[in-house]
């Protein structure tokens, strides 16, 4: 399975998406939607001796939302963010992450921007954040045993 797939089955996971659909790499035009983006980014965080890598998976979470000027609608999609960041933590702190394939061991997820508008359309707009997954990846694993 690719890190996307990967990536894309745990946030599936997540209580708080809505009845939308999460894609891969399209966004739709209707609220509400979901995607995640892979984010050009540095792979690889840290080489060691026994040839293990602590590697990244840079990528974007984002929505299509209705949006106008009623200030309680727009705090429940600034709501909704902050609730998904924190959704990543709690997994992360709770160790429960994604299961990646053979020789990879994930280490940590979580955000690392704060959900943000990004793309305004019409009534809709496209409100995004970044995040990580963190994980380890070859060498002899004495690295994964004794961390």
């Amino acid at each position: 399975m690719s890190m996307m797939e990967t990536v894309r089955e745990f946030i599936c996971q997540c209580p708080f998406l809505k009845n939308g659909l999460l894609n891969v790499n399209y966004l739709g035009p209707y609220p509400t939607e979901y995607v995640i983006e892979r984010v050009a980014a540095d792979e690889v965080l840290k080489e060691y001796s026994d040839s293990g890598k602590l590697k990244q998976f840079v990528f974007s979470f984002a929505s299509r939302e209705w949006i106008g000027k009623n200030v309680e609608e727009n705090q429940k999609i600034a709501q909704f963010y902050e609730n998904f960041a924190g959704w990543l933590d709690e997994m992360s702190a709770a160790g429960r992450l994604p299961v990646l394939g053979e020789g990879k061991t994930a280490q940590s997820i979580g955000a690392i921007s704060a959900g943000a508008m990004s793309n305004l359309s019409g009534d809709s707009a496209k409100y995004q954040i970044r995040c990580r997954l963190i994980y380890y990846e070859g060498g002899d694993n004495v690295w994964q045993e004794k961390n």
